[in-house]
């Protein structure tokens, strides 16, 4: 029940607030309801995305954290594979030869 509720109300109350602002600022009288509509339902997706998404990101952090008190080498393993190898983009030369190849036809 909870996980339906929380979003409805999230959206309730933010579509009201968003009509009313929209109505003063853009005094469009019209489309103050379907624009500050398709605002909330924009809203209330971002809510659910979000709570999609932090279980699974707190999760790996406590994992990484539980993992670095009981590792030594773990700290040095996560900073070598998160270390960038090359200092040029790999798409330029393939970018620069097409250019050329151009050129030439």
């Amino acid at each position: 029940m909870c996980h339906r509720l929380l979003p409805f109300s999230f959206g309730l109350l933010r579509v009201y607030r968003l009509r009313e602002r929209f109505m003063r600022v853009a005094r469009a009288r019209g489309w103050g309801l379907l624009v500050s509509t398709g605002t909330g339902v924009g809203l209330c997706g971002s809510l659910r995305d979000l709570e999609w998404r932090w279980p699974t990101a707190s999760t790996l952090l406590i994992v990484a954290l539980i993992q670095q008190r009981h590792d030594a080498a773990f700290s040095s393993a996560l900073r070598a594979g998160l270390k960038i190898a090359c200092d040029e983009s790999l798409g330029e030369a393939p970018a620069a030869s097409l250019k050329r190849n151009r050129k030439d036809r």
